[in-house]
């Protein structure tokens, strides 16, 4: 129903004339297609009406709109029932009728306009998305504010400041300027959603990562600033005690570990920050916000798996070449300076994100721990043989280590064999040598007492067995360091099978991987 009051006048300059108010009450209009509403108003007040037909021109001191309502739907296909209403009967898009090519109508005044304010209470939006893989609808409830003065031939935009709730305890404040008539001429907003609740946008996150939302609440800040059509905007996001749901099968979904992507991301409390800018310019067709937007957060999700240890070395210091791996002297389980630093900034930066796991496997080179192991075994030997010797003080250690080292040669193999190693050692003086010094056979000492070693070395046994005790032993002093000194949770420390791996030098690796907890 329409009702107004005012003066109604007609002149022959003028034409018809109206000052004073009208009013619009309880106005709905529906899709006839789906027979949901798709725009309503309680009432539409417009005060300080003034209308004139020629020039054409109306001026409204204020609007106030009580319970607008408007809905927005995406069908399965994409399309929407914004493009169906507006489509003509031959399903094209409705255009304006074009003016006959009059000199009285090219010379004709422009139409004008202007709204002084227009206030906002107890608005309604509906939105509702049946494209995903699960169907998403929400809604904004207690909409109200105030939007400023519109009008034709202005150059300023419109100021804006709206507030309302979103679902049952979420929030959404608009504020900024906007041109209504040109948006992408000159606009500043910004949008603040507040405790929005997580689960109801699972059928977003299980398009793109095959995954519902358990549980968590979304605060997001966009602000938005336009010029002559470029945009430069940022969106800063703070997802709070965000929990993952069951899997939803996708074929967009990203193939990644989203548990890990999220331990590495969440902090201390809890919380995900990202500040994801967008900038571009919206006259271009290829350009989307949204699709800018889902590229960020996916290569954002792709870098942090790809690279989860320069995630941590990023919060504590250091590379992630120092934190994904510690080295442990062949033959040994004992933690070396080096690698403590190494596992006390890894605690540190697990402390950090709680919700990581760090998983590893004790390990053992083959060749490098079993000749670590024999060398160790053989000098214990010699020192044992060197404390048994009956010698003079006076002899120099480094001779007594040789006798003991060929009398341990003639205990395992038989005298003839060492002659024969000290024959094969031994070559005949030059004459330069001999005319320096005493004619006769040299002894080559440093490959002799070598081949001993080797040859004496290699009678040390070592099985299997020892080694898996010295790679389980390795895992040990890592989960007793991390666990009695750092403070981690034995929980969040998982211990693989025992692995094989290649020695490097007179080391071997033990390197970590990342999980989520709960996985």
């Amino acid at each position: 129903s329409v009702s107004a009051a005012g003066k109604l006048g007609f002149g022959a300059e003028s034409g018809l004339t109206y000052d004073g108010s009208a009013t619009l009450e309880n106005f709905s209009a529906r899709d006839t297609l789906s027979g949901e509403r798709f725009f309503a108003v309680g009432s539409a007040r417009a005060e300080g009406l003034d209308f004139a037909q020629r020039p054409g021109a109306v001026n409204i001191d204020k609007v106030t709109l009580s319970a607008p309502f408007f809905r927005i739907f995406i069908a399965g296909d994409g399309s929407t029932n914004i493009g169906a209403v507006l489509k003509a009967d031959n399903g094209e898009p409705a255009a304006a009728e074009t003016a006959d090519d009059t000199t009285e109508e090219k010379t004709a005044e422009p139409f004008r306009f202007s709204v002084g304010t227009t206030e906002i209470a107890d608005g309604t939006a509906n939105f509702a998305d049946n494209s995903l893989p699960i169907p998403f609808a929400t809604g904004i409830y207690e909409l109200g504010g105030s939007i400023g003065t519109i009008a034709s031939g202005i150059v300023s935009p419109a100021s804006i400041e709206l507030e309302g709730r979103v679902d049952e305890y979420g929030s959404v404040a608009v504020a900024g300027e906007l041109d209504l008539l040109s948006p992408a001429a000159r606009s500043e907003l910004d949008v603040d959603f507040r405790n929005v609740a997580m689960p109801r946008l699972s059928p977003y996150t299980a398009k793109f990562a095959g995954r519902r939302i358990a549980g968590g609440s979304l605060d997001l800040s966009l602000s938005y600033r336009i010029r002559e059509g470029q945009l430069d905007a940022s969106n800063d996001i703070v997802i709070d005690q965000l929990e993952l749901g069951e899997r939803v099968e996708s074929p967009d979904a990203l193939d990644l570990p989203l548990g890990l992507a999220i331990a590495l991301l969440k902090d201390s409390q809890g919380r995900i920050s990202v500040d994801i800018p967008v900038s571009g310019d919206l006259g271009d067709p290829s350009f989307s916000i949204g699709g800018v937007v889902g590229k960020a957060l996916r290569n954002l999700l792709v870098s942090v798996v790809a690279a989860p240890f320069k995630i941590l070395a990023a919060l504590v210091g250091g590379s992630a070449d120092e934190l994904d791996h510690v080295m442990f002297a062949a033959g040994g389980a004992n933690l070396s300076p080096p690698a403590r630093e190494t596992l006390e900034k890894l605690a540190e930066a697990m402390t950090r994100r709680p919700q990581l796991v760090l998983e590893l496997a004790g390990v053992y080179a083959a060749d490098a721990d079993r000749q670590a192991i024999q060398a160790a075994r053989l000098n214990a030997a010699v020192t044992a043989e060197v404390e048994a010797l009956i010698e003079d003080d006076s002899v120099p250690v480094a001779i007594r280590r040789n006798r003991a080292l060929e009398n341990l040669f003639v205990e395992r193999f038989t005298e003839l064999r060492l002659d024969e190693l000290r024959s094969a050692f031994t070559r005949q003086a030059t004459d330069a040598e001999a005319e320096g010094g005493q004619p006769g056979d040299r002894l080559d000492a440093a490959g002799f007492y070598g081949a001993i070693r080797n040859q004496l070395r290699q009678t040390f046994e070592v099985g299997s067995d020892e080694l898996e005790t010295l790679a389980r032993g390795r895992a040990s002093a890592i989960v007793a360091f991390l666990s009695e000194q750092s403070g981690i949770e034995p929980d969040r420390l998982r211990v693989r099978d025992i692995a094989r791996v290649d020695g490097e030098d007179s080391s071997v690796r033990l390197s970590f991987d990342l999980a989520a907890a709960g996985r």
